[in-house]
């Protein structure tokens, strides 16, 4: 055997040594952008910014992480209707934004490097919503549940594409039709879709 061959082989089996020993164990550092909507009936979702930091721990499938993340307020056109952020008559403006500090477990379905991967965890969050006549603030606790695609796992730098729905643990309350002996009570659930790199 050659020796360029000799090292090619040699390089070979300590990039797969090593690759196999991160996808075993891995804690890193993330960061990552998203965008989120609330959904309400008769509602186009429009998609706030947001960032994410946070850090987890992984090993072989199974991944354990927290996360801060938040929106900031972005001012769209609405059609206010019986349910705030929805479309009838009037135009107006609405606005929500959020700040969440949650707990997430992980498992992705398979050992390859790139993954399908699946989790739920426990949240605190603080949410801000109105419409063109009301707001509310609220926060407390709440779940949520992510779907994704790990790539990269057998490196140490990775990424990650993940779809997220958070289920606060409580309702809202807006007065629509300006009488303040009406307030319905809403849920605002928070829908995102975003990409994270892990290092």
């Amino acid at each position: 055997m050659s020796q360029k061959s000799m090292l090619i082989l040699l390089s070979t089996l300590v990039m797969f040594g090593s690759t196999q020993a991160e996808s075993g164990n891995h804690r890193s550092w993330n960061t990552g952008m998203f965008g989120t909507f609330i959904p309400f009936k008769d509602t186009t979702p429009i998609f706030h910014p947001g960032v994410t930091a946070g850090w987890s721990s992984s090993v072989g499938k199974y991944n354990l992480g927290a996360d801060l993340r938040f929106t900031w307020p972005v001012d769209y056109d609405y059609h206010p209707s019986r349910y705030g952020m929805g479309s009838t008559k009037e135009p107006g403006t609405s606005q929500f934004n959020f700040v969440i500090f949650s707990i997430t477990g992980r498992r992705s379905l398979y050992e390859n490097n790139v993954a399908p991967i699946m989790g739920a965890g426990i949240s605190l969050l603080g949410i801000y919503g109105r419409n063109n006549w009301a707001g509310d603030t609220r926060a407390g606790f709440g779940g949520h549940v992510t779907f994704g695609i790990d790539m990269f796992r057998h490196t140490k730098s990775r990424l990650r594409v993940e779809a997220r729905v958070d289920v606060p643990f409580y309702q809202f309350l807006f007065n629509y039709n300006r009488d303040t002996r009406y307030h319905p009570k809403v849920y605002l659930v928070p829908v995102s879709i975003g990409i994270l790199y892990h290092r």
